[in-house]
């Protein structure tokens, strides 16, 4: 195919509609339609579903500021009340993978760590820091986003075992961000994208003390050591030691939990099955390769 026409359809239930009435054959950009949508054209016959790795991964953040989030054993016991495979099956019918790692999938530098899931360690550690006592907490979510808030509060249903109990804040976006910034919350959802393979430069923005989104989360995040393996990693030109030195970082952060990983997304392209090599590739999909297929194939 030589030429294309892209339309920008922002809504993604137009964009469904677009699809099925065929005023579009494809769509292009990642979490171009949610997984319901691309559930319900999977099992269309004269649409195909593709999937491959995303590079964004979603996050809980905590305010590692205040109490009780300042505690390490505080953001071990929500970590570890939180069933992941739940929240990605239940919310994203499967096109998500659950992860214990800050770190993207798609780098080069990623370290399979799977998460624990055990109720009875997340209360254990919960009540060392709480004691009998339970705890009211602030969550920030989107007042734009009703998917978001059923996600925030299967969370907040889990996190009332731990001594946990949430209030659910709706806010627009920017406000949200300047909440967090000044520490005025308790937990938010984050996401972020590897806009390269550079482990250095996605790890040091949450471990760092000055990282931007050490920062503008109120993660409050420190760790000498941490500092000077990734200080080593950025300046050494061995690839095998730059993997040791990223491999160690990744397994301290997955115990310190400045943020807390919920999973990595899926990049999922839907599309008419008049179109032949039709594939998403991490960050979107490379129209250069795209064919008109014959009518048998």
């Amino acid at each position: 195919i030589k030429r294309f026409m892209i339309k920008n359809i922002p809504n993604p239930d137009v964009r469904f509609s677009a699809l099925k009435a065929q005023e579009i054959l494809g769509v292009t950009d990642m979490n171009a339609l949610t997984s319901a949508l691309d559930d319900q054209l999977n099992k269309d016959k004269q649409f195909k579903i593709a999937v491959n790795k995303s590079t964004i991964i979603r996050y809980l953040y905590v305010n590692g500021g205040r109490y009780p989030f300042n505690d390490v054993r505080m953001r071990q016991a929500v970590s570890l009340i939180i069933d992941r495979d739940e929240l990605v099956n239940g919310f994203f019918l499967g096109y998500a993978k659950a992860t214990g790692n800050i770190l993207n999938y798609t780098s080069p530098y990623y370290l399979d760590l799977p998460y624990e899931y055990n109720k009875k360690k997340a209360q254990a550690l919960a009540h060392e820091v709480l004691g009998d006592k339970r705890q009211k907490v602030t969550f920030l979510i989107s007042d734009m986003d009703t998917f978001q808030k059923g996600e925030a509060e299967l969370i907040a249903y889990w996190l009332k075992d731990i001594g946990l109990d949430v209030n659910l804040h709706a806010v627009e976006g920017g406000v949200a961000g300047k909440l967090k910034r000044k520490g005025e919350y308790d937990i938010a959802f984050g996401l972020q994208g590897l806009p390269n393979g550079d482990a250095y430069s996605f790890l040091s923005r949450y471990a760092l003390p000055d990282g931007p989104l050490n920062i503008s989360s109120s993660s409050h995040y420190k760790n000498i050591k941490v500092e000077r393996l990734l200080e080593k990693a950025k300046y050494t030109s061995s690839e095998e030691e730059k993997h040791t030195l990223f491999d160690e970082v990744q397994k301290i952060l997955a115990v310190e939990l400045p943020v807390i990983p919920l999973f990595n997304d899926m990049n999922i392209v839907a599309y008419n099955k008049r179109l032949k090599n039709y594939k998403p590739l991490i960050y979107g999909v490379d129209l250069s390769k795209v064919e008109l297929a014959e009518e048998n194939d």
